[in-house]
């Protein structure tokens, strides 16, 4: 199962440099995280669009394991859409 969570202070890094990825960022093994969020007013179709395209981002990935995607509108309309480990590995 994919978490999704929208704007949520537990999604992705927005959880914040002190713990990345929030909750699923202290598991050793979890089973991914899909975050939607926005600086403007998230409202039902702007969910539906993001969504889209974390659908479209996760065509060519395998899983999620131990990752998030993050899909980010800015203020001007401009999506960004981001995969990364959590927890980020260090090396």
């Amino acid at each position: 199962m994919t978490y999704v969570r929208l704007a949520d202070s537990n999604c992705g890094r927005s959880a914040g440099k002190a713990n990345p990825g929030g909750l699923h960022g202290s598991a050793e093994v979890h089973a991914g995280l899909i975050c939607l969020d926005s600086a403007l007013e998230m409202d039902l179709d702007l969910q539906q669009e993001l969504f889209k395209h974390a659908l479209n981002a996760l065509v060519n990935v395998p899983d999620l394991i131990n990752q998030a995607l993050e899909v980010y509108e800015n203020e001007d309309g401009l999506i960004s859409v981001n995969l990364y480990d959590i927890p980020p590995h260090h090396s």
